[in-house]
């Protein structure tokens, strides 16, 4: 008789061998595990109550990095300083006591200018030319000189007090353009914008010269008439009160004017002189 074993090729029965130890292993493996999770379960049963199981410990954040801190300030030195501010000084007090006037000619000029301006408020305010509508009232300034009996000019004894009021508008300017070095060639022969920057300076400076001058004029005037802009109206005072602030509102209103038409006369005058230092055609161009 022949067995059972000999029946079965030998490749069969070594891969039947593989499975089945295979599969004790698998169960063994399975087994393992259930009877650790069935103690961890009890272990955790027998913890105290309010205690937890320990947790693993998170890695601590890294400290912040410290902020730089600023470069130290270098100390003062005063000395220098000082000396910067006394050589400033000296260069501002120079172009009064020492300045440089490239073109000789051109304070002048600005007079001129300055001159026609007051003659055009004058025209403005007598001429019958003017619409009723558009007058300004005849300025304070602007009186009329006495000429020798039988001669009967019409404007011409206004020309004397507008002359002199042009003339000391034309003082403040050119203070103005000193201050601004605007009588340097680099104002006329330069960028237009150099010209009308250092025009604007010079007209800025000349303005407040005007306005602290006419502050003192007027204060001098209402105290030779006994008027008080301070004093506070009262029954006995509101006529003098009244007179004085007449007179300052009647100055202001003469100021503004004053101020507008030479502003714009001299920008006009000044970029006109630029461009001519320009040359033909060059004025124009340049940028």
């Amino acid at each position: 008789s022949t067995s059972f074993g000999d029946t079965v090729p030998r490749g069969d029965g070594a891969r039947t061998r593989a499975a089945s130890s295979a599969a004790m292993l698998s169960l063994l493996l399975v087994y393992e595990s259930s009877c650790s999770f069935a103690l961890a379960s009890q272990l955790g049963s027998h913890l105290p109550a309010g205690r937890q199981r320990a947790r693993p410990l998170l890695s601590a954040p890294e400290p912040p990095e410290p902020e730089p801190q600023p470069p130290a300030e270098e100390p003062v030195d005063l000395n220098r300083e000082f000396e910067a501010g006394l050589a400033y000084g000296q260069q501002i007090k120079s172009r009064f006591t020492a300045p440089r006037i490239d073109d000789p000619g051109l304070p002048f000029a600005d007079a001129l200018v300055c001159v026609s301006g007051s003659l055009f408020i004058a025209q403005w305010a007598l001429s019958p030319l003017v619409p009723t509508a558009f007058k300004i009232p005849p300025p304070s300034w602007l009186t009329a000189a006495t000429l020798p009996g039988g001669i009967d000019w019409r404007g011409i004894p206004y020309i004397l007090s507008t002359i002199e009021h042009g003339a000391a508008l034309a003082a403040c300017w050119i203070l103005g353009a000193l201050a601004a070095s605007a009588y340097e060639s680099e104002a006329f022969t330069g960028t237009w914008q150099t010209a009308l920057t250092r025009t604007w300076k010079g007209g800025a400076f000349a303005i407040g010269v005007l306005i602290f001058s006419t502050q003192l004029s007027l204060y001098l005037s209402l105290s030779s008439q006994g008027l008080d802009p301070y004093t506070i109206p009262s029954q006995a005072g509101v006529d003098s009160n009244s007179a004085a602030d007449r007179q300052i509102l009647t100055t202001a209103f003469e100021l503004f004017c004053d101020c507008s038409v030479q502003a714009v006369q001299l920008t006009l005058f000044r970029l006109y002189r630029w461009a001519d230092a320009q040359g033909p055609g060059k004025g124009t161009n340049q940028r």
